[in-house]
């Protein structure tokens, strides 16, 4: 008997996939009943934290006076945190000037970094997103989906492209924004640190850093399967970052599918208000090395394994080399440009966001465009993705229209008869 799996092994992203493909989680050697975890938790938090959860008695940081009302205006840019360094009077902030630069300077660039990272990860899900998801409702703060099996999936007939549209079925299109970013990033977590690694390096590479695997508590929003509703991810995922001044701090950069709006906490609140318990602290890089125990079990041409390659190389080449085309055109680093004056900040950071959300989509688009991505069955009826433009032009004389998929909806036996007959003749 093989060693079963252990659940932290597992791509969150993953235990739903492998929930509707049974053979798949049987050849990897894990029981379906080991993706069902502890039931779901209950929405029973806010999404942001309030002032005191967060600052406490606002202690004046130079001599402690309580209920201070004053804050650096610099450590509280970015839109990502509430962070704030409090003094009781103006006096008071300049006599600790001197020994609250380096502090600040690090926070600022920790929080423009984390700003730029979410934009753009946020494009990166949307033109990438691939999961067969449909929105059923939402109830006191839970909102159910239901997964569509590729089977009964008529983008396979006719040769559509596995990338889905977002927020398209998976979520209303008048939905509140909350509850699409709850949807978009849900089971998501482990893909900034295994897929978005080699970003998440250069953005943050000024600090120490470590991930965190852990439960959570009070969630704002839960999303669940409406026909398994304790199918939950076994874990979340988030970044420790110990800055060169010793401060550290959390960064959740998919905490909104929990409901939560920021991004960015010390790390003690984070702790305090959003941890139920920890299930591992490891350095940068242990969930590519466990998603990669994974799929390289996973065929390249599955739905999965497709996916996966996929997002690897927009990251990889409309990401990672967008960056640094941008960098080498503009004769600018990292450092430089989130050191710049709040007005210059902002412009250049436009410049540079609009430059990666273009290279990001031409790089989605490219391979589309190619036919690369389209899903065709082999013989045993297994849907596939295809992955060169040669294999694209074999089977588009295969691939069924509009009419003749919808004339033999349901009929499975019809189907697969027009399927191998429209094979053979192109062979």
């Amino acid at each position: 008997m093989g060693v079963r799996e252990q659940p932290r092994v597992i791509p969150s992203r993953l235990t739903r996939t492998l929930y509707l493909c049974l053979p798949l989680a049987t050849a990897m050697n894990i029981h379906v009943l080991d993706l069902m975890g502890a039931a779901s938790p209950k929405p029973t938090g806010s999404p942001g934290l309030s002032e005191e959860a967060i600052f406490g008695r606002k202690n004046c940081t130079n001599c402690g006076k309580p209920e201070s009302s004053i804050w650096c205006q610099q450590c509280a840019e970015g839109g990502v945190g509430q962070l704030r360094i409090f003094y009781c009077s103006k006096p008071c902030q300049d006599q600790h000037a001197v020994a609250h630069r380096d502090v600040c300077e690090a926070r600022r660039l920790l929080s423009r970094a984390v700003s730029i990272f979410m934009e753009l990860w946020t494009t990166f899900e949307e033109n990438t997103f691939s999961s067969k998801v449909r929105f059923v409702n939402e109830r006191n703060g839970k909102i159910f989906l239901r997964l569509r099996s590729a089977r009964s999936d008529e983008g396979t007939w006719m040769g559509k492209s596995f990338l889905e549209q977002f927020p398209g079925d998976a979520v209303p299109e008048n939905a509140r924004d909350a509850l699409k970013k709850a949807v978009l990033f849900d089971n998501a977590c482990t893909e900034v640190f295994s897929v978005g690694l080699s970003f998440v390096k250069i953005l943050l590479k000024r600090g120490c850093l470590q991930e965190a695997n852990i439960k959570v508590k009070d969630p704002a929003l839960v999303v669940d399967l409406a026909e398994h509703p304790t199918l939950a991810p076994f874990g979340h995922n988030l970044l420790r970052v110990k800055l060169t001044t010793g401060e550290i701090f959390a960064i959740d950069f998919t905490g909104a599918q929990f409901g939560w709006r920021d991004q960015l906490y010390t790390w003690d609140t984070y702790v305090q208000h959003r941890v139920k318990e920890f299930n591992s602290l490891e350095p940068l890089g242990g969930a590519k090395q466990q998603d990669s125990m994974v799929y390289c079990r996973i065929s390249p041409t599955s739905i999965g394994g497709a996916s996966r390659a996929f997002r690897t190389d927009v990251v990889n080449e409309g990401l990672v080399k967008g960056l640094v085309t941008y960098f080498v055109q503009h004769e600018t680093t990292v450092k430089k440009l989130l050191s710049l004056p709040p007005s210059l900040f902002v412009r250049e950071r436009a410049q540079l966001v609009n430059h990666l959300k273009h290279s990001i989509r031409t790089r989605v688009q490219k391979p589309c465009d190619l036919g690369i991505g389209r899903l065709y069955f082999d013989d045993q009826f297994e849907s596939h993705v295809v992955s060169t433009s040669e294999e694209a032009l074999k089977y588009q004389n295969v691939w069924l229209s509009k009419e003749e998929y919808s004339a033999n909806k349901g009929n499975l036996k019809a189907l697969r008869y027009i399927w191998k007959k429209k094979v053979a003749s192109s062979s």
